[in-house]
């Protein structure tokens, strides 16, 4: 898996004009996680710039 995906975040609409919501992004997140370690850690450093929350590093860390 490369570095050079994107994810549906709030820059990207669907095809209605809506925003996509980040709820995509973190259900990618727990799928990913589910099968590579390091992609925690990474896709949580994403999510903190995107959007700031510790909520969703506290989320990760109870699915864990």
């Amino acid at each position: 898996m490369t570095k050079s995906w994107s994810l549906p975040f709030k820059t990207d609409t669907s095809p209605d004009g809506e925003i996509f919501p980040p709820v995509p992004a973190v259900a990618l997140m727990v799928y990913v996680s589910a099968a590579n370690e390091d992609a925690v850690r990474e896709m949580r450093a994403i999510m903190r710039m995107m959007t700031g929350k510790r909520r969703v590093e506290r989320y990760m860390e109870r699915e864990r």
